[in-house]
């Protein structure tokens, strides 16, 4: 998928969700929502053309990037909100509406409802940059239409530590910051870091053999891992590791490299204590002050788009999970017992907790995850069941739009939204419609002939017999085994590993 292909399931989801959520007549409604047509035909560079394409940028490029898209308009405006941990200044690109000037000094305020773009927050998908500076450069060029009549907040590196690592060598995926971080708490700082000790500039594992590992090689494919089974009489012969040394001779390896906090692990929306990647606190890391703080201070903005591994309109958010909190009785926190006339002591059945709110408010759909949330007991997990409708429709857009361009064909499932996300913190606590949307996927294998073939006895396996990638990537190792050295094989062959 190309990176110009690509903007147009950003084009469509940003035009359509500003149509849905801002309308105030229809008229206003129908002009917003032709806005994606417009971006789509402005960004539909064909994939032939390799030298539109550009190449990657590091954190110093982007920042020169950025100046040159602010210095060519005189609508976009540069912003610099905190330094990262690691001293890079992070940016972000405003794109005032067309006529913004007239507008403001007849009415002293700013025109236009605003969406704010945020792109590579894990700091490992260099891709999703790409998007969000060839955005932000159409858009400053485009001096007409739906599209100029909205105001834009764009942030193409939300994390620029870990995008520099990223290009960084030996190459390691590694999406933390440079906020130190003792990991192994021995008092010392990145004193015990990934090493290339084979030397072909990637960090990725090693087996090393010890009597207390849990690894096995299969017998028929020896690539392959699988872990011994205690139960069957297997002992295992190998520890798995991070490539590397044991640089501080504690008997652990690699487990204290430079940094730090993934900054989108950082935000408050379900944000996890007590992990070596997340942050000491919600919003602990200036990355994520700043982008919060920014949002808070802009009233117009009313949606928010993320650009990275997420897929939130190529796979809806589960509406069905489980309450964060999970227990079957709670104490109420002291200022509602008293209002309500309950004992600050007694734990009280979920159940009545929510008949009783049902009851005090008049509200007789509240669900347990609402209450929970209410009483502070746990951050809220499942979509609000009105949005569902929208969303889908947005998604149904997206896919035809995919389509259209050629890239509707099957795909991996993208990764769910996870806790303390960027995208979780706007949607739940920010308070507008959110989606996040990836610019590359794994593609499954098409079906070929091999029933045909397996049925008149021909032997190997065919594409067609084969399962699914998404299906392999939940196999345990067993089930994977399981499926025999010739079958095996084939996949192997099917995605060129």
């Amino acid at each position: 998928m190309t990176i110009a292909a690509s903007l147009k399931n950003l084009a469509v989801t940003v035009i359509v969700a500003i149509a849905i959520t801002t309308a105030t007549t229809t008229a206003t409604t129908m002009a917003i929502a032709t806005a994606f047509a417009t971006i789509i035909a402005t960004v539909a560079i064909p994939p032939a053309h390799a030298a539109d394409e550009p190449t990657y940028h590091d954190g110093r490029a982007a920042v020169k990037a950025m100046k040159n898209i602010a210095g060519k308009s005189d609508r976009a405006r540069l912003h610099e909100l905190a330094l990262s941990p690691g001293r890079q200044k992070i940016r972000l690109l405003e794109i005032a509406p067309h006529g913004e000037k007239a507008h403001k000094e007849a009415t002293g305020e700013p025109s236009g409802p605003a969406a704010l773009v945020i792109a590579n927050p894990l700091g490992t998908t260099p891709l999703a940059t790409e998007a969000a500076l060839r955005l932000a450069a159409l858009l400053a060029e485009n001096e007409s239409g739906h599209a100029a009549a909205l105001r834009w907040y764009v942030l193409p590196m939300a994390n620029p530590d870990a995008a520099d690592r990223f290009f960084a060598h030996p190459q390691r995926q590694d999406g933390r910051n440079l906020t130190p971080v003792d990991v192994d708490k021995d008092g010392a700082f990145a004193e015990d870091p990934p090493d290339d000790l084979d030397g072909d500039g990637l960090i990725t594992t090693m087996l090393l053999t010890d009597p207390a590992g849990s690894w096995l090689l299969t017998e028929d494919v020896p690539r392959l891992l699988k872990q011994a089974d205690p139960a069957k009489g297997e002992t295992g012969l190998y520890l798995r590791q991070v490539e590397g040394d044991d640089d501080d001779g504690d008997g652990r390896w690699n487990e204290d490299g430079p940094g730090g906090i993934i900054v989108g692990k950082n935000f408050p929306h379900g944000f996890e204590y007590w992990t070596t990647d997340g942050g000491r606190w919600a919003a602990s890391e200036p990355e994520t002050r700043a982008i919060l703080d920014f949002a808070f201070a802009q009233p117009g903005i009313v949606l928010a788009v993320v650009l990275g591994e997420v897929n939130t309109l190529a796979r809806l958010p589960e509406a069905d999970q489980q309450a964060q909190a999970g227990k079957d009785k709670y104490k109420v926190p002291r200022w509602i017992a008293r209002e309500a006339g309950l004992d600050t002591d007694t734990e009280y059945p979920l159940a009545d907790l929510v008949a009783m709110a049902r009851d005090m408010t008049g509200q007789k759909n509240l669900s347990e995850e609402d209450v929970i949330g209410f009483l502070g007991l746990g951050a809220a997990v499942n979509p609000n069941p009105k949005d569902l409708g929208w969303w889908q429709a947005i998604a149904d857009e997206y896919q035809e739009a995919m389509d259209e361009a050629g890239l509707g064909g099957s795909r991996v499932d993208p990764p769910p939204s996870q806790r303390a996300s960027v995208e979780e913190w706007a949607y739940f606590q920010f308070g507008v419609p959110t989606f996040a949307l990836d610019f590359w996927s794994v593609p499954k294998a098409e079906g070929e002939a091999g029933a045909d073939s397996a049925a008149t006895g021909g032997g190997s396996a065919g594409a067609g017999d084969l399962p699914e990638f998404d299906e392999i990537e939940q196999m345990s190792s067993e089930e994977l085994i399981g499926l025999g050295k010739e079958t095996i094989s084939a996949l192997l062959a099917a995605y060129d590993a």
